[in-house]
């Protein structure tokens, strides 16, 4: 198929086939342990060099390592799993905090979006995230968008 088949069309199937399935619920999956997005990653790797041009070492052999895919990930502007992740999530984040009308029901019914923000310029914000970080760090929430979504959003350089 490599040879036959021009390097968009391979793209465009990378994507139909790969890409689809990790973009698809990575706000539900996408938190789990990171072996675990860590396989996807690997699964991800070889898909890619599956439609790299040229020749291409999927493992290890005779001493050398796999073909390098960082430089094909950024020519084709093609996310990693993890920034597929990252992306879903700052975007969820994104509209909780501006577009609730774009949220479907069920979340707005499980988010209290009406809860009073903190005030991002005083030092209460301090005290506030501690009550946040406190409450919501533990094993249930720790790998959750609800944990790690606002912790994306905080600004540090204040």
């Amino acid at each position: 198929m490599k040879r036959q088949l021009p390097l968009k069309t391979r793209l465009q199937i990378f994507n139909s086939l790969v890409q689809s399935h990790l973009n698809y619920c990575s706000l539900i999956w996408g938190f789990t342990n990171k072996s675990k997005i860590e396989q996807l990653f690997i699964a991800q790797k070889k898909a890619i060099r599956a439609i790299m041009p040229g020749p291409v070492t999927l493992y290890y052999e005779n001493g050398v390592p796999p073909t390098h895919t960082k430089s094909f990930f950024v020519e084709h502007d093609i996310l990693t799993v993890q920034n597929i992740i990252l992306k879903n999530t700052l975007i969820f984040m994104n509209k909780i905090y501006h577009h609730q009308h774009l949220l479907p029901k069920s979340v707005l019914e499980t988010i209290d979006i009406t809860a009073s923000s903190p005030d991002h310029t005083s030092n209460s914000n301090d005290s506030y995230l501690l009550d946040w970080y406190s409450t919501f760090n533990s094993p249930i929430f720790r790998m959750s968008a609800f944990f790690k979504g606002p912790l994306l959003c905080v600004d540090t350089t204040a």
